[in-house]
């Protein structure tokens, strides 16, 4: 349909030339000779228009196979992403399975990402019961998934900045949330964003306030 609009508009020029040039060739008034150079240049603009169309048209089906080209290709490449993200989780179920002595309904229920939610599940167990230590192990487990998204990159730093401060590491606990801020900032979502960063720049003023770093925290 944008092909047939385009043509009939291009030929708008070239037919209003011609339409030009036969009315010229029934002025009694202008001389023969006048005539004849006036018809002349409307055949060569009438020509020069039809070589433009024929160009633009042809440049237009150049452009199209282009296009064409590239949603083939994004086509293939997502194709190609989403086979590699299958085998990338059957290969996780299967760790999980052999080295954890996982049970495959629990790992079935972890649905997508099994290896950082069990990961994850357990490191915040082991922070609700107290122990640190393991939670710090299992939370550093996380961030070693390759498939790990910047949101959860953000929670995970938070909770190791938590732990690092329940046992009165500052100096830790300011590294991992500093590293939360960091990504933090660079989340597409803007309003996920805005909170994750406001969560991070929170617990930092937390550990310049226990350090006694009252203008530090204020800021």
């Amino acid at each position: 349909m944008n092909k047939i609009i385009t043509f009939i508009s291009a030929l708008m020029l070239p037919v209003l030339t011609l339409i030009i040039s036969i009315y010229v060739g029934k002025i009694k008034i202008i001389q023969s000779r006048q005539k004849n150079i006036i018809i002349s240049l409307c055949v060569l603009m009438l020509i020069f228009e039809v070589i433009t169309i024929v160009g633009r048209i042809k440049n237009e089906e150049k452009l199209d196979v282009i296009i064409e080209k590239n949603n083939e290709l994004s086509k293939q490449q997502k194709e190609v992403q989403e086979r590699e993200e299958y085998i990338s989780q059957l290969l996780e179920r299967q760790n999980l399975y052999i080295c954890e002595g996982l049970e495959i309904p629990y790992i079935d229920s972890l649905g997508k990402d099994p290896t950082y939610k069990y990961h994850f599940n357990l490191g915040i167990r082991h922070y609700n019961n107290y122990k640190y230590a393991e939670g710090i192990d299992e939370f550093n487990k996380c961030l070693n998934v390759k498939t790990i998204s910047l949101e959860n990159k953000v929670t995970v730093n938070t909770f190791l900045g938590n732990c690092f401060s329940n046992v009165n590491n500052a100096d830790k606990a300011e590294k991992y949330y500093k590293e939360a801020l960091i990504i933090a900032k660079n989340i597409k979502d803007q309003k996920t964003s805005k909170e994750e960063v406001a969560n991070a720049t929170v617990e930092i003023g937390n550990v310049y306030y226990m350090n006694g770093d009252y203008v530090e925290a204020l800021n």
